[in-house]
Parts: structure tokens; sequence; C-alpha cells
């Protein structure tokens, strides 16, 4: 035991973690391994006809491997061949807790749908998740103390070959391996590919070929990099929601929680249609990722942008109700955000973030953006596209320094269960008919962003600790409020 604290209090030393903080790490790890095997046991004996038990109990399965990873990451020595670290220690511990206690939540949430109130379950699912809440709480305490820490230089997790890559015209010369339907590549589908990618190796890269591949694609290995010839060309497609017997998170089309994935000109959809409720196309999990050039279409729930550090940079996302939507820290830049007519009622709602600890480091940031209809005459169909709505107590989303049409109200946001005193919304430098101000609500959740000083923390730099690991990705980005540098 003496020889297990000295390596706990070394190992804390090193990650610059205090000691109790790394306990408290150790604890919830060995805490939800019992919860999954108590999930996972009930789940053998659920009756065939208790399908929201099932899914849910699933769902929280997936979930559990899910914050496993985010712990595990959090008590490692940061090594970047098994963890994604950008080097500041801190952020990344904050960012990763912040995760790990979304995940939990959400599995509450689900049991709690399907009727699990109390019991063994519940109780095991309390205890991990206030050990969770209380490392995180430790972590953001000593965020706020130190402030923004600059990082010097960035991790090299993307081979110079790999920028080349991305930049350059002869992309599949460069690729590891092509994915085409007429077999003119080393495989006919995605998941193949994936199947056969090496578990660790520095930047593995997949060319898929043009074609409309009626898959459904996980990516859990990391350091992947997948490439298609066009978001009208390379696409994949699926219809699965909540109808088929899938809950909203198992509904993805394509599913990323592999760490550092990049993915360039490519279509997801979803095509369950208008009235089919929640159906994601995309789900991203995936920490310190990036999605360059694609387009991801839906209705409701279109991209489910869950957790840790990701960015979006020139994308074209469609859907009707909180078809932006979960935990994550993430960034969109000079994205179209493109609004449909929605199968009933008179609105649209674009974001639906769920931070819902004040100690989480989550939200959405859209710089440089197009807000506007996909091709529908929204005003004219008396539509009004809200900009979001707080799905959890602390959602925090801003929109700045982009273009908003007249779809959007001059209220502009939409409350959801009195949250919005809550919430942490607010607007910096938007133009365009929908983004006059002076009737927007007057929520204490809500704040007119006057100076950049208040806009700053949503930028690339702060938001996801973009200067530390986006210039080795190759893809163009901005770190702050400057136009000419976007």
């Amino acid at each position: 035991m003496e020889l297990l604290l000295c390596l706990l209090f070394f190992l804390s030393l090193v990650a610059g973690r205090p000691s109790h903080t790394t306990w408290r790490l150790f604890s919830a790890r060995d805490e939800l391994q019992r919860l999954t095997s108590l999930v996972g046991d009930a789940q053998n004996s659920v009756p065939d006809d208790d399908r929201h038990l099932s899914t849910a109990s699933g769902e929280c399965l997936g979930l559990f491997r899910l914050a496993e990873d985010a712990l595990r990451w959090s008590v490692s020595d940061g090594d970047p061949k098994t963890t994604p670290s950008t080097g500041d220690h801190l952020s990344d511990l904050h960012s990763w807790l912040t995760a790990a206690a979304g995940y939990l939540i959400d599995c509450k949430d689900g049991l709690n749908l399907a009727g699990v109130h109390g019991g063994g379950i519940a109780r095991r699912l309390h205890r991990t998740s206030s050990l969770v809440t209380s490392a995180l709480r430790e972590v953001a305490s000593l965020s706020a103390a130190r402030g923004r820490r600059l990082v010097q230089g960035f991790p090299d997790w993307v081979p110079a070959d790999h920028l080349r890559l991305i930049m350059g015209d002869d992309l599949i010369i460069k690729a590891d391996v092509v994915v085409a339907q007429d077999n003119t590549g080393n495989y006919t589908t995605l998941g193949d590919a994936l199947a056969a990618a090496p578990e660790h190796a520095d930047r593995y890269v997949i060319y898929v070929k043009k074609g409309v591949y009626k898959e459904y694609v996980e990516v859990r290995k990391p350091n992947l990099t997948i490439m298609g010839e066009g978001m009208n060309e390379t696409i994949f497609s699926g219809d699965r929601n909540n109808a088929t017997g899938n809950g909203t998170g198992s509904s993805a089309t394509f599913t990323v929680s592999g760490p550092r994935f990049i993915t360039i000109n490519l279509a997801i959809e979803n095509t369950a249609g208008p009235k089919a409720g929640p159906a994601v196309a995309l789900r991203s999990d995936s920490d310190l990722s990036v999605y360059y050039r694609c387009q991801i279409s839906g209705y409701q729930d279109t991209l489910f942008a869950s957790s840790n550090r990701q960015f979006y940079r020139e994308c074209r996302i469609f859907g009707t109700v909180d078809y932006i939507f979960g935990n994550a820290a993430a960034v969109f830049q000079r994205c179209d955000i493109l609004s449909r007519l929605p199968p009933h009622g008179n609105a649209d709602t674009i974001t639906a973030q769920s931070r819902e600890l004040k100690d989480q480091n989550s939200g959405y940031s859209f710089q440089f953006c197009n807000v506007t209809s996909a091709g529908e005459d929204l005003p004219a169909a008396e539509v009004d596209v809200f900009l979001g709505r707080p799905w959890r107590n602390y959602s925090r989303v801003v929109f700045m320094q982009s273009y908003l049409d007249s779809s959007i109200p001059p209220a502009g946001w939409l409350d959801w269960d009195g949250r919005g005193s809550t919430a942490d919304y607010g607007e910096f430098q938007n133009y365009g008919p929908g983004s006059s101000l002076a009737g927007r609500v007057n929520w204490t959740g809500y704040h007119i962003l006057n100076k950049p000083a208040e806009a700053a923390p949503f930028t690339a730099h702060e938001l996801i600790n973009g200067d530390s690991w986006l210039p080795s990705t190759g893809v163009p980005y901005t770190l702050d409020l400057n136009v000419t540098n976007s």
C-alpha cells in the first residue's frame, strides 16, 4: 500500500495534479469498472419487450467505455502515443474530466427515462459521478487560479508528409490505403479499412473514392485521417432513428471516439427524414479532432458534438430541431449553418448545448459562419430559426462575427424549462438582417459581448486550446478575433 501511495504521489507531481485529485481519479476508475459489470449483468436480464431499458443500458455501456478512456488519460503521464495531450496538462485534465462527468450524466438521464431511479446501479452511478465531479471541481479551481497558460510549440502528431497531403493535389498517392466501391482500391468499404488500420500509428491516412457508402462507421483507433473526393462525391449514408430501435446516440451514421481524428472532403448523412425524430448523422467524442470541408446533413439532432475538443472548418451542416447538440468544446469557423423546414410547428433551433455543471469547460462557438436557410424560404413559411436553447443548466453558446439571415427572430434564443437564467449565451459583432440585438431575450444568462476581451474566451485559442494543436493539423484556422488572419 505504501508503494502505491508513493507511486500515485509521483504521478500527480509529474502530471501537475494534486495528490487528492489523483486518489479520486483512481477511485473513480475502480467504481466505474464495478458499475460497468453491474449494468452489463442487468442488460443480460432485461425482458425482451422492454426496449427502452435495453436501449438505455446499452448506451450506458458505450458511455462507460468513453468515460474509462477519459479517466485513463487523466491518470496517465501524458505520453502522446497513448494520450491526446496538448502539452498543457491542466487544460487537458479539465477537458477530459468535463467529458467523463458528461458521460455519466447522460447515462443517468437515459436510465431515468427508462424507469431506473434507484437500486444498486443508481447508487454505484452516484458514487462514481461524485468522485468525478469532485475531481473536476478541484481542477476547475486550479485552472481559474492559473489563468490561460500559453504552450510553447505544439505536439508533432501529424507528420510533415501529412501536411503536404492536406494542402496538395496528389492525394491518393500519399494515402496509406484507398477505399473504392469499384474494386480499384485496397478495400471496398471503409469499415474493412478501419479494421485493418494499425492501433497506434503516428498518422494513418485512408482515402475514400467517390460513391454513396451505405455503412455505419465507427472510428475508435487514434491518429486516423479519412479523406474523400468532395462533400458531394464521397457520401456516407444511414437512416437509423428511434423507430429502428436506436437511441439518439446510437443512431449515428458515423461515430468517432478515437482521438486526433481528421476528416476532409466528404459528406455524412442521416436520411431518416423530418418526421423520424432524433436521427444523428455524425457523433463525435474525438478529442483534438478536425472536420474540414465536410457536409453533415439530417433533420432533428444532425450533429452530436458530444464531448472533448473539436474543430469544424468550412463545413455545411443541415437540420431542423436541435441539430447541433452535445457537450463538446467545439469551434465552428467559416461553416454554413443551414436550417430546413421543420416537419411540424413553426420553429427550428440550431443548438442544444448540454453543459450541466458550471465547472465543465465545454461550449460551442460559431465564428465567421453563415446562418441561413437550406434553399427554402423559411421567413415566407413563417418559420423562426432560434440560435439555440439550453438543453441543460449551464448550456454555453456564442455566435460571433457571423452572418445571420432574416429567419432569425428578434428574440434570437429560445428558453427550455427556465434555464435561460443559468445558461451562458452571447453574440459578438454579427451582421445581417437577423443580427439586430434590439429585441433579444433579457435573460440573465444572455450577454451582448461589446468588447474583444469578452469574446476572447470563445476563440479557438481559448475554448479548445487551439494554439497547442491546430497548427500541426495542416488545416486553415483562426486563433483569435482577427478577420484578416481567417
